[in-house]
């Protein structure tokens, strides 16, 4: 099977999987490993002075939110005082994840939060509309033209940041624990297990994702590539934030021994993090290596 078609049977199971009403409360997780590249998103922006020092408004669309990680940072950054200056959009294909959002938001007090059903391969959003777009571990998911859609999406002088990752490092701890199987079923190499993450593009080099957003017409676009070393909590908690990815892989087993193969992997798994943690109770890290992108829509488009 082609790594294209592969993809689209994984975007499949992950809408499937976004649908889970635990899915947001074990999705927190992994904002360990996402908020310290939204926080490089937020700073290229120059936001915070843009609001404190400037006065702007911002009118900003956290695209593929998930459970807030950048909308978070952005509250955190800006002070309360100036709360009033921020309307922030969380869209998301998952209902359960845009749920514990605004459940978050209002227990917050972040009043300019919304949030909205949106499909990412086929956004119904009015164009010109915001200021700034954040779009954190979500690009590489979706059609090459995600980019030139969410380009339309902002006013002329709108910024978008971005991120994707260079590296997929729980890859090794999850290959460990299929080869400590007796009968360890079919995982996929890794480079094909990043041909279907990424729909077979090459979002994982700094230099197709600054292709990428000129492509769609950015300007100014800047390229960093960031390592950060970040907790990830428990084995427990590590094992439960690999599920949705590990859900995707099971569609290539045989169905009527998926569910007894999934369980045996997660088994391994367990066991692979309590030694990398040193026990139950013992904190798992993971260096992160995230490419951050980030532009500006021309004034006269």
């Amino acid at each position: 099977m082609a790594a294209t078609q592969k993809a689209e049977d994984m975007r499949e199971e992950n809408i499937a999987a976004w649908q889970d009403p635990g899915i947001a409360e074990k999705y927190t997780r992994t904002e360990a490993a996402t908020i310290p590249f939204a926080n490089i998103i937020l700073d290229k922006g120059s936001i915070v002075s843009k609001i404190t020092q400037h006065n702007c408004a911002i009118n900003a669309f956290d695209f593929g939110c998930g459970t807030g990680a950048v909308t978070a940072a952005l509250y955190e950054k800006v002070p309360k005082e100036h709360w009033p200056n921020v309307k922030v959009l969380g869209g998301d294909i998952s209902q359960p994840m845009l749920t514990y959002l605004q459940e978050r938001g209002e227990k917050n007090g972040w009043t300019g939060l919304t949030t909205q059903i949106v499909d990412g391969a086929n956004i119904q959003l009015a164009p010109n509309q915001f200021t700034h777009i954040f779009a954190n571990a979500i690009i590489f998911f979706l059609p090459l033209g995600a980019l030139s859609n969410l380009f339309e999406l902002l006013q002329p002088g709108g910024y978008i940041g971005m991120t994707t990752w260079a590296a997929l490092n729980w890859y090794d701890h999850v290959q460990r624990a299929v080869n400590n199987m007796a009968n360890p079923p079919f995982f996929p190499p890794f480079e094909e297990v990043r041909a279907m993450l990424q729909h077979n593009n090459a979002w994982h080099e700094p230099s197709f994702v600054k292709q990428q957003l000129e492509n769609a017409g950015f300007q100014n676009v800047d390229i960093v590539v960031e390592k950060r070393t970040v907790a990830v909590g428990t084995p427990e908690h590590f094992c439960e934030s690999m599920k949705l990815p590990l859900k995707m892989f099971a569609g290539q087993w045989e169905e009527s021994k998926r569910d007894q193969i999934s369980k045996e992997v997660m088994e391994e798994l367990k066991k692979v993090m309590l030694e990398v943690a040193g026990g139950e109770e013992g904190e798992c890290y993971m260096t992160m290596e995230g490419i951050v992108g980030s532009g500006w829509k021309p004034v006269g488009k």
